[in-house]
């Protein structure tokens, strides 16, 4: 275990903790391009720190990153996927027949920012999926993400913080037609040119990034978390591209790493935060399902048990099969890419143990950033802090919240999630 936490919070320039999110980074892609000498900050942070990947309990970014901000699981928090009765729907129960995404209203528990701003630590939240509307953080700020409905203006808290958004080119993320924010499926290559869809996901990516470093240098936080969600959604698009080195797209994924790449080398050089850089799952081919009551036999019973994540990935390996690309090797009117198991992580600063690389868990992140910041860890928690951080304290401390139940009529956000299976698939949103 790491020694007491440093007393000298004040004396650091930024915030003590800064928890990059990079949806989807992938573990393999990871250790293949910092051995090629192409992540060289990613390198310094695991040779400083400690590194390894977190076993996913669902590959529903909706679920995990819901998961991450309660400490507990979907059973409790009340989240298992993008549409509202996403679990009821597994589980073969009634469920309502709207097709309408998840929101904070949604989320049974307190998260992990609320219980930090009760306790005076300043928390900013930059894209922070699915918290919409945004939390209201006292010392603090909320900007949500891609689960904001078009037609909302309450994206930011506090609302003062939106001309600097503009100033920066702020984007919420992509939006095509009627799709929600951030949303990609199979009938979107018939209506947008890749070269279109390359150069928005590039530019929302670089706009978050501005404001990260923003947050990071000119706020007066304790804690702040920034989520990298083009990085998913450039790997869904160009997966196949990358794998037969399509000479227009091919390097695309690699470059959206070597941006998060830029961004840690950034963040190590202007502040003395603890750096921890991870995703909710992985990435790998896209593939094709195998029979329908196979698959629902086998979704139903992950709704309801745990289930190993060796397993998981055995039944991703044997039981599908890699999905068809064009004549040309490259597939082009659809996506290629999808969530896999394991997820990635990387920690380093001062109040971190340089250790070996480990196999943790993903719930084992929301104890990790709370020891760092010296706070305690609710007894509800799931996970437990990596060895590489000051032991935490255990708290029995009530997670119960009163939500807003009703969100506006016109702020409903109607759904075309039909491919990666967002409308039907939990495990694959």
């Amino acid at each position: 275990m790491a020694d007491a936490a440093h007393d000298d919070g004040d004396d650091r320039e930024g915030p003590r903790v800064v928890a990059l999110a990079v949806d989807g980074m992938e573990p393999s892609l990871l250790d293949r391009w910092i051995d090629a000498g192409e992540l060289p900050n990613l390198r310094a942070l695991r040779e400083d720190g400690a590194y390894g990947v977190a076993e996913c309990s669902s590959l529903s970014s909706a679920n995990q990153w819901t998961t991450h901000f309660t400490g507990v699981g979907p059973e409790t928090h009340g989240v298992t996927g993008f549409l509202k009765g996403d679990r009821k729907r597994l589980a073969g129960e009634p469920a309502p027949e709207a097709r309408e995404l998840v929101n904070l209203s949604d989320i049974r528990v307190k998260t992990y920012p609320e219980l930090l701003a009760e306790s005076g630590v300043g928390v900013g939240l930059v894209n922070p999926l699915p918290l919409w509307p945004p939390l209201e953080l006292d010392g603090g700020f909320c900007v949500s993400g891609m689960l904001a409905p078009p037609t909302t203006d309450r994206w930011v808290h506090p609302p003062a913080l939106e001309p600097e958004l503009e100033e920066l080119g702020y984007r919420i993320d992509v939006r095509y037609g009627d799709r929600p924010y951030g949303f990609v499926d199979d009938d979107l290559f018939g209506e947008v040119t890749l070269e279109t869809l390359h150069e928005d996901m590039f530019d929302v990516l670089d706009a978050r990034i501005r404001f990260t470093k923003r947050a990071a240098t000119e706020h007066d936080l304790d804690c702040l978390y920034s989520l990298l969600k083009s990085i998913d959604v450039i790997q869904h698009c160009f997966w196949a591209h990358m794998a037969n080195d399509d000479p227009t797209y091919g390097r695309a994924i690699r470059e959206s790493y070597r941006r998060v790449d830029d961004l840690v080398g950034w963040l190590r050089a202007e502040t003395d935060a603890n750096l921890l850089v991870f995703s909710d799952h992985g990435f790998g081919p896209r593939q094709s399902d195998p029979p329908a009551g196979l698959h629902s036999v086998a979704t139903a019973v992950a709704s309801r048990v745990p289930v190993p994540g060796v397993l998981k990935r055995a039944y991703d390996t044997v039981l599908r099969s890699p999905v068809e690309t064009g004549t040309d090797g490259v597939a082009v009117d659809s996506t290629t890419g999808i969530h896999a198991n394991p997820a990635a992580w990387t920690l380093a600063g001062p109040d971190v143990d340089p250790s070996d690389a480990r196999e943790r868990r993903f719930e084992d992140l929301p104890p990790t950033i709370l020891a760092l910041l010296d706070e305690p860890v609710p007894e509800a928690y799931v996970g437990t802090a990596v060895d590489a951080v000051p032991t935490p304290r255990i708290e029995d401390r009530s997670l119960a919240v009163r939500r807003e139940t009703r969100i506006g009529d016109d702020e409903v956000v109607s759904e075309r999630l039909h491919n990666l299976g967002y409308a039907e698939m939990v495990d694959e949103d």
